[in-house]
């Protein structure tokens, strides 16, 4: 049966699956732990109102996001992995598509972005010292490969802890980040685990298990660019509140949650 869910903004995608066995006898049936609502409350120019977004449901799977400025994503899985992403304007119009290419070990290798002529594509090896080197490139007429940046991610217990991304012209961009130990909000949707640490990902999709603390950046400058989050719980462990409190005012914000459980 469908379940349709009610959040507030568009920033978060999510990780994990869970499973049941609904026909044991004397068992109560399983449920899993998903986010009811979630506001967002920008400090930043241009942003006046937070986005009510409903979020529709297929068992565990997320089928579609819409928000109340008529925006929506479409969401395709081939079964439990996120096939496509797609993001669509308010007049119908296509914004963009994320296309998710998994190896023969269903761990993502590629991640392609797509929006109108402009394409870019990011392809990862999983490396046996606990680390994904990353080959990025980008075209604005489909078939080219321009190698933009090489970059590579080190994981820590699952979780994606520093990244090194050198650019062609020279540049270094190094992103340093860290997690509290308590519950994502977010666990339990399918597919969303093999794609936290991808390329384009807002901060709300970084983190595999456990919430994002703080990012560091350096990007030659002298002095590193810190970005801390504060976080309060409820008694599972589950965030009630992040604080955004980045240096930049266009990058503050506030997202505040509720929880149900949903019965598969």
């Amino acid at each position: 049966m469908r379940k349709k869910i009610l959040l507030f903004a568009g920033l978060l995608f999510l990780s994990a699956a869970c499973s049941s066995d609904d026909d044991a006898p004397g068992v109560e049936a399983p449920t899993l732990v998903k986010v009811v609502d979630q506001t967002v409350t920008r400090t930043g120019p241009n942003y006046e109102n937070a986005v009510t977004t409903y979020w529709n449901y297929f068992g565990n799977r997320l089928e579609s996001q819409s928000d109340s400025n008529g925006n929506q994503r479409i969401y395709t899985y081939d079964n439990i992995d996120i096939a496509n992403i797609k993001t669509y304007l308010a007049n119908g119009n296509l914004l963009r598509t994320e296309f998710f290419v998994y190896n023969p070990d269903g761990k993502l290798a590629s991640n392609r972005i797509v929006s109108g002529s402009t394409e870019e594509r990011h392809v990862y090896t999983h490396n046996t010292d606990n680390t994904i080197t990353a080959q990025t490139f980008q075209s604005t007429t489909f078939g080219q490969n321009v190698l933009q940046s090489n970059t590579v991610i080190f994981l820590e217990d699952g979780e994606v802890v520093r990244t090194e991304r050198t650019f062609v012209d020279g540049g270094l961009q190094i992103n340093e980040f860290t997690y509290d130990g308590m519950k994502k909000p977010t666990a339990n949707i399918a597919g969303f685990d093999k794609i936290s640490f991808a390329f384009a990902n807002t901060r709300e999709r970084k983190g595999n298990l456990h919430n994002m603390t703080s990012d560091t950046e350096t990007y030659m400058a002298p002095e590193p660019v810190v970005v801390p989050r504060t976080l309060t719980y409820d008694s599972e462990d589950y965030p009630l509140t992040i604080f955004n409190n980045s240096p930049f005012s266009s990058d503050r914000y506030k997202m505040e949650f509720t929880y149900m459980n949903i019965e598969l």
